[in-house]
């Protein structure tokens, strides 16, 4: 009995010591954990000053002091939001709207063939559309003469407002319709100021301050130069006036300075948004990510897009958001690759009517690039996934201006592989004139 009781009372000493123990690790183990807590606030409050002390807005009420509305009657917005109260909203669609609009170029299924005019029963179709559309088309060409442009995108709730973005892609294919329809019809000079207000109607997106906007604007602006290249592609007699028209509209395209603006945009909207939804210590390593990003976007292209491709995972967009943290840095990443694409294609499309203002001019193409310096360009453009020239080739039927791409490989113009698919190993980004 005496052993047993000497036995229990050892025991429960025993037991005793190991929950002081316990109880010592829990505290230390919890005051290590608010300490580290402590450290990443200190950290990610240094970083905000950093950021404040080098002029980035840290919220979205910072940010729109900065993003200035032009004065009465000069806003071209004000236009813009008017024409696209003129379309109507995607889900009340009649069914015959819907009908009408499938029968239609850029709207529908009716394929543009390059090279080839359309056929009258499409001209005729796409005539009654714009008739009808006439208002909305008179305020889009009205609002392209303005130079100044902010949507209205903050919201009450301190949301972000993102409803003009339909109208500007529904009213973009509607100018690239009227476009078409007129080169159809071979009244040049409307067609032409069709595709210019296109381009100012991208343009209007050009200043806005998040990275949404900017993929929007990327976009519209690539449709307008794609619908410029079936433009030079018909066997049209375009004037030096037009080219020189259509140059201006291309070069009034500003990609970069536009992704810029769009990141210090995305920091703030990172900081009242984002951030709420992250630990710690996620935050923390998401604003080290804005800010190293804020670096290398002022890099030249070439080491953007190599850096932007050895850090971003292709198979992102099969992980559905399992880390929100992880998830918002390679859209942001993602987004370089989509710029290098759409920068390759724009300085094709100045360097191809470059190209055909020589023609016009000489009556025959150039042999090489270098003939377009300095009267019709200052100089070659460079290609931005290597930094060399742009190529150029002549073909038995017009030309090819392109950029070797993300395989880094000079395929000779080729625009796609064995089964019609473009932007893949073995193809280049090309800007093709086959007459």
């Amino acid at each position: 009995m005496k052993t047993n009781a000497h036995t229990s009372k050892h025991r429960s000493k025993l037991y005793r010591a190991k929950w002081v123990i316990l109880s010592f690790l829990l505290a230390y183990q919890a005051n290590l954990s608010f300490a580290r807590q402590s450290d990443l606030d200190i950290l990610i409050r240094d970083h905000l000053s950093d950021a404040r002390a080098q002029g980035y807005p840290t919220s979205m009420k910072e940010l729109y002091k900065l993003y200035k509305r032009p004065p009465a009657g000069k806003n071209a917005a004000d236009l813009y939001l008017q024409a696209f109260e003129h379309f109507p909203k995607h889900s009340k669609r009649t069914e015959q709207e819907k009908e009408t609009e499938r029968l239609l170029p850029y709207f529908g299924d009716v394929e543009v063939i390059a090279g080839e005019y359309m056929d009258q029963k499409t001209l005729e179709r796409i005539w009654q559309y714009l008739r009808v559309n006439r208002d909305a088309l008179a305020l889009l060409h009205r609002a392209a003469s303005r130079t100044q442009c902010r949507y209205p995108i903050e919201s009450e709730d301190n949301s972000l407002s993102m409803s003009h973005f339909g109208g500007i892609r529904h009213s973009v294919n509607l100018l690239n319709l009227e476009s078409m329809y007129y080169t159809n019809r071979q009244q040049l000079n409307l067609a032409i100021r069709s595709l210019r207000s296109s381009f100012a109607l991208a343009n209007s997106l050009k200043n806005e301050p998040l990275l949404i906007s900017w993929l929007v604007y990327t976009a519209c602006a690539a449709f307008n130069i794609s619908v410029l290249n079936d433009i030079l592609n018909l066997p049209n007699s375009l004037s030096k006036e037009n080219l020189i028209v259509l140059a201006d509209a291309v070069s009034r395209v500003d990609y970069d300075s536009a992704f810029q603006r769009a990141m210090i945009g995305e920091y703030a909207h990172a900081i009242d948004q984002l951030l709420i939804h992250l630990n710690k210590k996620e935050q923390l390593l998401y604003l080290e990510f804005l800010q190293d990003f804020h670096k290398i976007i002022k890099l030249p292209l070439p080491d953007r897009v190599r850096i932007a491709e050895q850090k971003h995972d292709p198979n992102f967009f099969f992980k559905f958001n399992e880390n929100m943290c992880e998830s918002a840095m390679q859209s942001i990443r993602y987004s370089i690759i989509i710029f290098a694409k759409h920068e390759a294609t724009r300085r094709l499309a100045v360097t191809s009517l470059a190209v055909e203002q020589y023609r016009c001019d000489r009556h025959k193409l150039p042999d090489s690039l270098n003939e377009l310096v300095p009267e019709y360009l200052k100089a070659v453009p460079s290609d931005p996934y290597d930094g060399k020239d742009l190529r150029y080739k002549k073909l038995k039927k017009g030309y090819v201006v392109y950029s070797i791409g993300r395989d880094r490989k000079d395929n000779n113009g080729t625009m796609e592989n064995a089964d019609g698919i473009s932007g893949v190993p073995g193809t280049d980004i090309a800007f093709t004139v086959a007459r």
